[in-house]
């Protein structure tokens, strides 16, 4: 799958991400990047252990760089997980949205490893 594929397939924004970053090879080398960042994990873990503070930093650096990669439909989930976190109001709702994240958090990564270009690189 090429880089615009990808991006179509994460309904996200290719055109966004190219003229923020310039060259694919960068972008590419971003969204490897992405796969090994540790923000969602954290995030997660933060929540299942009521620790907001730190979920809630967790939640805003995932959404930064879902921002700055142009994916847009990632970023958009995250909304309603930032404003519980930011209100400190967690509710029963926030399992309903960790698992659409969870979904659509994997359906990212696995469209980003299917990547033509995905294992040729040099870091």
């Amino acid at each position: 799958m090429n880089l615009k594929d990808c991006y179509n397939a994460m309904y996200a924004d290719y055109e966004g991400v190219m003229s923020r970053l310039l060259k694919e090879e960068r972008v590419i080398w971003y969204l490897r990047k992405f796969t090994e960042d540790k923000s969602f994990a954290g995030m997660l873990d933060a929540i299942y252990g009521n620790d907001y503070t730190t979920a809630l930093n967790e939640a805003i650096t995932l959404a930064g760089i879902c921002d700055n990669l142009g994916l847009k439909l990632l970023s958009k989930s995250l909304e309603p997980m930032l404003h519980m976190l930011r209100n400190r109001t967690v509710s029963e709702l926030i399992d309903s949205y960790i698992e659409k994240l969870k979904i659509e958090y994997e359906h990212v990564i696995n469209v980003i490893k299917s990547l033509d270009d995905f294992d040729n690189h040099d870091d």
